[in-house]
């Protein structure tokens, strides 16, 4: 399945980190692909303790509580970019957003 996202390459409006653990943003974080190869942008409301995953089509937010563990694949021929992959205690079923 990361074969399939890597084969497109970077999306034009990624932006690398620099340094990890990156802080929050203020904002959304752009340029991310699901595994549908999809872009999606992802907020985080620290306030209301949640994650949104939103696409064109459509939104979602997760409760941070529920999110046991984020896996993080760095791309070794893309320095700074890494495929991660999400975990929760249970599965939300739109498949859509099983990867971020």
């Amino acid at each position: 399945m990361h074969k399939k996202v890597i084969a497109n390459g970077v999306p034009d409006d990624a932006e690398p980190v620099q340094a990890f653990p990156a802080p929050l943003p203020a904002g959304a974080i752009k340029g991310i692909l699901n595994k549908y190869k999809k872009k999606v942008r992802v907020n985080f409301d620290a306030m209301g303790a949640r994650v949104m995953i939103s696409s064109s089509d459509n939104s979602h937010s997760i409760s941070m509580g529920s999110i046991t563990a984020v896996n993080s694949e760095a791309l070794d021929d893309h320095p700074g970019y890494s495929i991660l992959v999400r975990h929760e205690a249970w599965r939300y079923h739109d498949v859509q957003h099983d990867m971020m």
